[in-house]
Order: C-alpha cells, then structure tokens, then sequence
C-alpha cells in the first residue's frame, strides 16, 4: 500500500507558477536495503486542470486520531476531506 498518492501531492505541485506535466517521486516508505532502488520511483503524470474539493475542514492523516476528528466533524454537520 502506497503511503503516498499523487492526489496527496497536487497542492504541493499547484503551489508554484507552472507546475510540470510529469513529475518523479520517491516512495520513500518502500526504500529498502536491497534491491533496485529504481523500483521505488514513480512517475505521476499531473493533469492541466486537477479536480478541487471543497470542504469545510481538511484532516491531513488517516491514524486513529485523523479519523476521530474526521467522525467528530461530520457528526457536527461539517464537510470534511481526509488525507492519507
């Protein structure tokens, strides 16, 4: 299971002017010892137009307590997006 998506990524690419079409990352949760270190990076191709959500709150982490702060505000009536 990746630990990171290229969703997860698209704000930090968007932060500058132009952001280029295909950008290389490194799943630095599956660097191992051994083997082709190659294998452990990924391209992502980045759309011209990412899709955007709006939310009231955002919860970057999916741990135990990313997800009870997810449940508590939607219980409370808010829109809530959560980030792996």
């Amino acid at each position: 299971m990746a630990r990171y998506t290229a969703a997860f990524l698209y704000p930090i690419l968007l932060a500058a002017q132009a952001p280029p079409a295909r950008v290389e990352l490194v799943d630095v949760m599956a660097v191992r010892a051994t083997g082709d270190p190659r294998s452990v990076i990924h391209a992502v191709n980045v759309p011209a137009q990412p899709a955007e959500t709006a939310c009231d709150m955002l919860v970057a982490g999916a741990g135990a307590g990313g997800f009870a702060a997810t449940l508590r505000a939607a219980m409370r009536g808010h829109t809530v997006c959560l980030t792996e």
